[in-house]
């Protein structure tokens, strides 16, 4: 049986589970030091403060069932700290470094491409600079025609929005 197809189970607690306010209040009192552990982990006081408030989001609809709510928020805000970390590389690791032999006024176009989603960028500089037609760079891409066409297309009109060219 499907989760979805579950009746709805009977709440321990007031109000179909909503935490008691003594429980709750004594655990929300300690966000201040749930969000300085977000913070040392980030380094950012946005992400520290968004991530605390999930961490609490998540644990709400489940507050009856936990046993203990200091140790289940902390647990629940490192994984999001280490998530949002992960990501944080990945979108660095994602944007390429730009070549050392660049004018400046390349330099300043290499870092409007360099903002455009991984699949646009290569068919932009296939297509401009390797001056391939789209068929071969259908071809090089192991797309369809269609798809480099869209991507042309799309990556063409992020580039103007960035120029303010709309």
């Amino acid at each position: 049986m499907r989760e979805d197809d579950q009746e709805p189970r009977e709440r321990a607690g007031p109000a179909g589970g909503t935490p008691s306010a003594p429980e709750f209040e004594e655990t929300f009192a300690r966000w201040s030091d749930f969000a300085r552990l977000a913070r040392l982990m980030l380094g950012s006081d946005l992400f520290a403060e968004e991530l605390t408030q999930e961490a609490f989001a998540r644990a709400l609809p489940r507050w009856h069932e936990i046993e203990n709510h200091e140790a289940y928020i902390r647990a629940s805000l490192v994984r999001l700290c280490l998530n949002r970390m992960r990501r944080a590389g990945l979108e660095r690791a994602r944007l390429p470094h730009p070549p050392e032999t660049l004018s400046p006024d390349d330099l300043a176009l290499w870092d409007l491409v360099s903002r455009l989603a991984p699949r646009k960028r290569a068919a932009v500089v296939l297509r401009y600079y390797g001056d391939l037609t789209i068929d071969e760079i259908a071809a090089a891409m192991r797309s369809r025609r269609g798809t480099v066409a869209s991507l042309l297309h799309r990556a063409l009109a992020d580039l103007r929005r960035e120029l303010g060219r709309d």
